[in-house]
């Protein structure tokens, strides 16, 4: 990527890389586990409607859903794994939202091909918002020791 620089930093069983933006570091997690297989997926957007959320045809969200914020803080959300919906590429986070009918139950930061330090999820509460999530705040929010 144009306008990226990287060093990279060892965490507690993971790389962390920090890469510059410009006057900005932004701390990224790789992926773990390079060498498997990334699967084709076409994310899906949601939006809020009448209380609930809904994906582009319509359907309330229930279950578990995947989401990453990629490098560029670009948002995906759907099922599949992390590295699909990554394409196997470095993520500024990593996590899951679990829906009831429509409505956001809890998120956290399980992902086991980035495993995301929990004490960043406040980070991205407001991108999480502005990507359609907007009832994620840390209450609601459970973390996974990785």
């Amino acid at each position: 990527m144009a306008g990226f620089s990287a060093g990279t930093l060892r965490g507690p069983g993971k790389n962390i890389i920090i890469v510059k933006i410009g006057s900005d570091e932004v701390k990224l997690y790789e992926n773990l586990y390079k060498e498997d297989k990334i699967n084709v997926f076409k994310g899906d957007r949601f939006s809020l409607i009448d209380g609930k959320y809904k994906n582009s045809r319509g359907w309330s969200a229930d279950g578990t859903y995947q989401f990453i914020i990629k490098a560029d803080g670009g948002f995906v959300l759907g099922q599949g794994g992390h590295i699909d919906l990554a394409r196997g590429e470095n993520v500024q986070y990593a996590g899951e939202v679990r829906f009831k009918k429509g409505k956001l139950i809890e998120w956290s930061n399980r992902s086991g091909h980035y495993e995301p330090d929990s004490s960043d999820a406040s980070k991205f509460i407001e991108t999480l918002r502005k990507n359609g999530l907007k009832d994620v705040n840390m209450d609601n929010f459970k973390p996974i020791k990785q």
